[in-house]
C-alpha cells in the first residue's frame, strides 16, 4: 500500500512540476477551411513507415504510432539515438498533418527490472519523446505523456520476442477536427 501511496505522490508531483494537467480531452469539431482533413494513411506511406521502425495503426481520425524502444532509445535509458533522428523527423511530418491534434505519448517496459524503474524508465522515455516532437514545432499543448512501466503487456515477457514488443513507445494521435 505504501509503494501505491509513494508512486502516485510521484506521479502527482511530476504532473504538478511539470505543468501538465489531466489527459487531454479528445473532442473532434468541424475543421476551419485553412486546416486540412485528416490525412489518408496509404499502403505506401504504412510500407515506408514500418522501414522506419515505426508502425502506423489508422483507424478513421484517429492514428497510433508505435515504436520499439529498443531501436530508439540506449536499453533502459530516457536518451534518444541521435542516428534515429531522421526516422523520427519523417513521423514529425507526418503528424503535423493532423493539424492541430492531441498527442498521448505512452512509455512502456517489459517486467525485467524493477516495477518502478520501469515506471520512471518509460515516463522518461515517453517525455523525452515528447520533447522531441515540441523542438520540432509540434505545439506543447497538443502533447502529454505519461509512463506505464510494464502494466500493460502485448506479449509474453517470458521469451526474447515477446519482452521486445512490450519495450514499446504508443503515441495515440486524434484529429481535433474532421
Amino acid at each position: 500500500m505504501r509503494k501505491i501511496f509513494d508512486l502516485t505522490l510521484a506521479l502527482t508531483l511530476t504532473l504538478f512540476i511539470t505543468g501538465c494537467s489531466a489527459a487531454p480531452k479528445f473532442q473532434s469539431q468541424a475543421c476551419p477551411k485553412a486546416v486540412a482533413s485528416t490525412p489518408i494513411i496509404t499502403n505506401k506511406i504504412l510500407i515506408q513507415f514500418t522501414r522506419l521502425h515505426i508502425n502506423l495503426i489508422p483507424d478513421g481520425n484517429s492514428l497510433t504510432v508505435v515504436m520499439p524502444t529498443d531501436y530508439f532509445f540506449r536499453l533502459g535509458s530516457p536518451r534518444l539515438k541521435p542516428s534515429t533522428y531522421p526516422n523520427l523527423d519523417q513521423l514529425v511530418l507526418l503528424l503535423k498533418k493532423y493539424g492541430p491534434a492531441k498527442m498521448k505519448i505512452m512509455g512502456f517496459t517489459d517486467n525485467v527490472a524493477d516495477p518502478q524503474q520501469n515506471l520512471l524508465t518509460s515516463e522518461q522515455q515517453a517525455r523525452a519523446l515528447l520533447t522531441y516532437l515540441w523542438v520540432k514545432s509540434i505545439p506543447a499543448e497538443q502533447l502529454y505523456a505519461v509512463g506505464y512501466g510494464d502494466r500493460v503487456p502485448v506479449a509474453d515477457n517470458a521469451t526474447v520476442t515477446g519482452s521486445a514488443a512490450n519495450r514499446r513507445i504508443e503515441i495515440t494521435v486524434k484529429a481535433s477536427c474532421v
